[in-house]
């Protein structure tokens, strides 16, 4: 009973309170137009106050609020006035350019000490309007043919405003290397490029995943397709145009014309390796499974000179050397992946062992022999091991496969190895690196800005020919190099279409997803 008294009590309360407000509000600042719209904060407060003391509900505690703020010039400042609209132009920007690559051209803007509020650029080429761009550099390329192109640019700012355009920034580029580019889209699927080589007459074969060994035209047209029997490896192309690949348990001779020649079958579960051909009358291939497999050597009609079961656990053919020697890379399997055994082993030319030598690794860059017989060979130090940073290692075995010295980089070494009439080494890691006969550096180069070799050949004891790319780049390079280490020039293509580099006579040959570019290995 007393506390339902006092809860009337309390309520009864409330209610004369609100019957108040007003009387209170006017006092605040004058509710209904009869006070100063100048009332003080102190003022405002006391209002807010009263409007705090148990309002009877929320409904009737935001009226108490809303009439505190519409009675009181304390929460309604005069409003700011407007901020004028912004009609000044930038400074007529000033322009630069030069050329980057013999088909790029990199322009560069300057607009003063504070760039004057600029927002954008627009980039006009030839008085047509070819980018818009937030940056104070702009690249342009992909350019064709040697020609003058002149560009202006326009400095805008938020509010809009355009300046004048600048002056113009000519320059010209020279004669290109490109001899013609060809659409290769309606094949390109065909022929996985990492995956293909060259014939002399320039086309190309390879084989895109599936079944199918498939021959491309230069001219980008599909020439011919072979179906084989299961898994296909990069094929071999012979002196006379002879086509060798390997398949699932079988060894495939194609003509020129794509029509079987012969096969040789290696046995059932046996995948076969890519065919090499040594001393010129030889066919060498393995074939493998996990844990087993045999080294076959076939006359180059297609019958048997031997064969060998493997004695290690794991063993494909790796390369022949300049004497016909097959060399096979060897792994002795452990209880984990750290304690693995990895062999390069000689052979001679009845199968048996001639020698081996244990490596570090997996063997990273391709196996290379130079003329005096000694052997080259790229691993990597740290493989498989916890917590150790991977590098590189350049190896070189003299020819009864004893160590003769090694070269050691940061990164690691991968691709092919090759080398020069002076006996000078060349291959790659993220660098190109030239290496003395003797082990000692020559010289190391970067690949212009940001890429790095993705592929390399040495043409004509004269040139070297690298892709250069960058991971999510949407270009890549193409670089020629002088033996000393300096560039002749660069040209820029779409990172789509710079997969695979094959050198035909004089032209340099690079294609990928939709483009098969020639490029003129005699240009300087």
């Amino acid at each position: 009973m007393k506390n339902n008294t006092v809860l009337c009590s309390n309520n009864i309360f409330r209610y004369i309170f609100f019957l108040l407000i007003p009387l209170l509000l006017g006092s605040c600042g004058g509710g209904g137009g009869g006070g100063s719209s100048n009332t003080s904060n102190s003022d405002l407060s006391i209002c807010r106050m009263a409007c705090n003391l148990n309002p009877v509900n929320e409904y009737t505690y935001d009226i108490c609020l809303a009439n505190c703020s519409s009675s009181s010039g304390g929460d309604n400042p005069t409003p700011p006035a407007p901020t004028p609209t912004d009609t000044t132009p930038p400074k007529q920007p000033t322009l630069t350019a030069s050329l980057s690559a013999l088909n790029q051209i990199t322009l560069t803007m300057q607009q003063g000490s504070s760039y004057d509020g600029v927002d954008r650029y627009e980039v006009i080429r030839g008085g047509v309007l070819i980018a818009t761009t937030s940056y104070v550099s702009y690249v342009d390329s992909y350019l064709r043919g040697q020609s003058t192109f002149c560009y202006t640019i326009i400095a805008i700012d938020a509010a809009g405003n355009r300046s004048i355009a600048s002056s113009a920034a000519c320059i010209a580029t020279s004669p290109s290397p490109l001899k013609r580019s060809v659409d290769i889209t309606s094949v390109s699927s065909l022929l996985e490029p990492h995956n293909s080589v060259a014939g002399s007459d320039g086309t190309i074969y390879g084989w895109g995943g599936g079944w199918d060994i498939n021959a491309m035209n230069p001219d980008g047209t599909l020439k011919w397709s072979f179906t084989a029997d299961g898994i296909l490896g990069r094929p071999v192309v012979g002196a006379d145009g002879t086509i060798y690949f390997g398949g699932y348990k079988t060894i495939y001779v194609l003509n020129l014309d794509g029509t079987l020649k012969w096969t040789y079958t290696v046995g059932n579960n046996l995948r076969v390796s890519d065919p090499l051909i040594g001393g010129g009358d030889t066919i060498y291939f393995t074939g493998y499974t996990a844990g087993s497999g045999k080294i076959v050597a076939l006359n180059l009609d297609g019958t048997l000179k031997w064969k060998k079961v493997f004695i290690e656990s794991d063993s494909w053919l790796t390369a022949i050397g300049t004497d016909g020697t097959p060399y096979l890379e060897v792994v002795v399997r452990g209880r984990t992946t750290d304690s693995d055994i990895y062999k390069l082993q000689a052979l001679n030319f009845d199968g048996t062992l001639k020698w081996e030598y244990q490596i570090d690794s997996p063997i990273s860059a391709t196996t290379a022999f130079a003329s005096d017989g000694t052997i080259y060979f790229g691993t990597i130090v740290g493989w498989n091991k916890i917590n150790v940073r991977s590098s590189g290692k350049l190896q070189a075995l003299n020819p009864n496969g004893t160590l003769k010295w090694q070269y050691a980089s940061t990164n690691i070494f991968t691709g092919n190895i090759s080398i020069d009439n002076d006996g000078t080494i060349y291959l790659r890691d993220n660098r190109l690196h030239a290496v003395n006969p003797d082990g000692t550096s020559k010289w190391i180069t970067s690949v212009t800005d940001t890429y790095f070799p993705s592929d390399m050949i040495l043409v004509n004891n004269d040139t070297i020919f690298q892709i250069g790319s960058c991971s999510g780049c949407s270009k890549s390079t193409l670089e020629a190099v002088r033996l000393d280490g300096t560039r002749k020039w660069t040209y820029i293509i779409d990172a789509n279409d710079a997969k695979a580099l094959l050198w035909v006579k004089n032209d340099i040959l690079i294609f990928g997803r939709s483009k098969l570019y020639s490029f003129d290995v005699l240009y300087k």
